[in-house]
């Protein structure tokens, strides 16, 4: 059994923060975080030999401060790459920087430290998490995500590819201008490259992996986790590691949901072997069942820091510290454990902050943070033979139990109310089989309500006058099954009947043509009353700017000179089945000039309207909504400006028709280009604004347009 090395010996009681990576020959490169004398942050590389002694100490020197999070990656030419983040002084005070270096082993620096990426303007806080990985063709890539901003789900972060040193600048950047739709960054696996969206963007030609939309967690993964688990696996694409080809292992580390009770086989930190089915401009992504890795099940915590490693002969390694202990697990290649977890460091001392390296085909190599007792901290290693590791036999208890304990049947007892089933449910596993069945019940006699069989049931018609009963059966994976029956109103008493209650008749009413002066329109009804009706009944009132139209009481109404401008529409009135009086409006529609073979001035409304212009050069401003517009012949201008929404022009042909842009900080081509975030696909081009304004130009390609397309307010 070996014992831990203090790498950090020269300086002890103060660094911590460690990164290691393997060298072609086996020796270990380790990164780590050291305080100086001044209490300043500074970074350290180290060196140890495949004979287990540590080489000098290699110092970067620059003009920086608040050194931290040191990485260190083997290029392809096995020198090495020291990362870190630090601030450096501008002009407008401190600002977050990634700065690196390239090393020999043997300390010889073959590069001044150089930036890598620079902190955005708009960086909602510091810089706190980097990643970094070698080229296979030389270079490498890196990215990092600044703390995240509480009032957005995704993290922003900016990523940038060197393909080489020689004039240590970047060849691609990518910086997210939008958090709520942030761009596509790429992976820290070789081949793969991550999105966060539907449109792909990658620095090289390999498929790219978008993971919240297309990914398929099987269901007995544990309500009501399996949803959090999918947002979660598109948060932390830092943390995944590549097995070779399509297959790649997704690590998830966050605890339960408050207040739930997990599964008895969930713990916090578990993975997902993911395969990456490539299609056009992105690839699915499917997740079997999840791969537990800690033998603790009492744990409901995050693990505090883990990484994980592919080894050589097949299979991976992962670490993690749990309750201020380091721990580690070896699965094979087909993700089945060997030997039980293994204890790396334990003790009084808080263990954490683990990494992992493969030393050789025998051994792994581990290095952590430790503070002791005093709060001194230094950075502690350990080899461990892997025959050492696959020792013992990985056990997870179950515990076989099904207890349903409160069941009750919430809700009144009223047609159009919703009942729901509600209770405690305790449960050993997974369940595996809930089949629920809801009965109308009229003097005892009990009636199956056909497609009742969800927790909850909306009351129809149908069962006023009955008592409700809800039966259930409910199994788990371990064998335990309970049968109950709830009903609305409780065991004990006589059962609550099913009263009548006036259902609103519900639906729209459509209304069909141009609205045009001069053009008739005609009211669609899809109208759906519970209590039933006759649509000969109905009474038809248009109106005028919600003031009713004298003489208007048909199914059809024309429009006339005094409709322009205003919205019309339609209310139907009529009596239900039960002798309710019941009325349904239509939505409005705005009211135009039709247009002409001349030169017209079209306008539309504040709702979603379709507004085509005929032979002559049109000025056409849909106003807000989703409209879809058409100029036909003639030079044509399409008015587009902030608050109007969604806009298709169906026909906008470039060098003859313009678009008038109406936005705040927008005065020429130049100006758009930066605002916007411009699409290209099989339909068109679409012009994204932000805060939903849209306008998509169809049948027009990003190459057809030029500035001279647009006009500036």
């Amino acid at each position: 059994m070996s014992f831990p090395t203090i790498i950090n010996a020269p300086n002890p009681d103060l660094d911590g923060n460690p990164d290691v990576a393997t060298l072609a020959d086996g020796r270990i490169a380790i990164a780590y975080q050291s305080r100086g004398p001044d209490g300043a942050f500074d970074i350290v590389l180290r060196v140890r030999e495949t004979d287990g002694t540590l080489g000098e100490e290699f110092r970067p020197e620059g003009d920086w401060f608040g050194a931290r999070q040191p990485e260190v990656t083997v290029l392809s030419d096995d020198t090495l790459l020291l990362s870190w983040i630090a601030q450096q002084t501008g002009p407008d005070g401190p600002t977050g920087v990634v700065l690196a270096q390239q090393v020999r082993a043997d300390g010889l620096a073959l590069t001044p430290v150089f930036t890598v990426i620079e902190q955005p303007e708009d960086s909602p806080g510091p810089l706190e998490l980097l990643v970094v990985a070698a080229e296979s063709d030389g270079g490498f890539a890196a990215r990092v995500t600044p703390e995240r901003d509480p009032d957005f789900d995704f993290p922003r972060y900016t990523s940038v590819l060197f393909e080489d040193l020689e004039f240590l600048e970047p060849t691609q950047i990518d910086v997210p201008q939008n958090p709520l739709n942030p761009r596509p960054g790429f992976d820290v696996a070789e081949g793969f490259r991550l999105n966060y969206n539907s449109r792909s963007f990658a620095f090289a030609e390999q498929s790219p992996i978008t993971t919240n939309n297309y990914l398929d967690i099987p269901e007995d993964y544990g309500l009501p986790f399996v949803e959090r688990s999918k947002a979660d696996l598109s948060l932390t694409l830092d943390s995944f590691l590549s097995l070779g080809g399509d297959q790649f292992l997704v690590f998830v580390n966050f605890p339960y949901a408050e207040g739930e009770t997990p599964p008895p086989e969930f713990t916090p930190f578990h993975a997902f072997e993911v395969t990456a089915s490539p299609r056009a401009f992105k690839a699915d992504v499917i997740a079997p069942d999840p791969i537990w890795i800690s033998e603790d099940r009492l744990n409901s915590d995050a693990v505090d820091g883990f990484a994980a490693i592919a080894l050589a002969d097949g299979g991976w390694a992962v670490t993690w510290s749990e309750n201020s202990d380091v721990f580690a697990q070896v699965f094979d290649a087909d993700n089945q454990p060997v030997g039980d977890n293994y204890l790396v460091a334990g003790g009084p001392a808080i263990q954490r902050l683990p990494q992992i390296a493969q030393a050789s085909d025998e051994t792994l190599f581990f290095a952590w943070n430790e503070r002791d007792v005093d709060g001194q901290l230094d950075v502690l290693s350990r080899e461990v033979a892997l025959s050492e590791l696959a020792i013992g036999e990985y056990e997870r208890e179950t515990r076989p139990f099904l207890e349903i304990t409160n069941a009750r049947m919430q809700g009144d007892a009223v047609e159009g109310a919703v009942l729901r089933l509600a209770g405690d449910l305790d449960s050993s596993g997974r369940l595996t089989e809930t089949d629920i069945q809801w009965f109308r019940v009229f003097d005892g006699q009990a009636e199956t309500i056909e497609g009742a069989n969800g927790l909850r049931y909306t009351l129809t018609p149908d069962e006023v006058g009955a008592a409700v009963v809800a039966r259930a059966t409910i199994a788990n994976a371990d064998g335990a099954e309970v049968t109950l029956s709830v009903r609305l109103g409780g065991a004990g008493g006589p059962p609550r009947l099913v009263e009548n209650l006036q259902t609103p008749a519900e639906g729209e009413i459509g209304l069909s043509g141009d609205p045009v002066v001069g053009a008739t329109l005609t009211a669609e009804p899809e109208i759906v009353d519970l209590d039933g009706f006759d649509p000969d009944d109905f009474i038809y009132a248009w109106l005028r700017d919600d003031e009713p139209i004298p003489g208007a009481f048909q199914p059809t109404y024309q429009l006339t000179e005094e409709d322009l401008g205003a919205d019309v529409a339609v209310e139907i009135r009529f009596r239900d089945g039960f002798d309710n009086a019941e009325r349904v409006l239509s939505a409005p529609v705005f009211v135009r000039t039709p247009p002409t073979d001349g030169d017209d001035l079209l306008l539309g409304g504040s709702r979603d309207e379709t507004i085509r212009g005929r032979a002559g050069d049109d000025r056409i401003d849909a106003g807000g909504g989703a409209d879809v517009v058409r100029g036909d012949e003639g030079a044509d201008v399409f008015v587009f400006a902030r608050g109007y929404g969604a806009d298709v022009i169906e026909d906008f042909a470039p060098g003859l028709d313009r678009v008038e842009f109406d936005f705040d900080g927008i005065d020429r081509a130049r100006d758009l280009i930066r605002a916007a975030d411009i699409l290209q696909d099989e339909e068109g081009v679409t012009l994204d604004l932000g805060n939903g304004d849209a306008l998509t130009l169809l049948g027009v390609t990003r190459a057809d347009l030029s500035p001279s397309d647009a006009l500036f307010v």
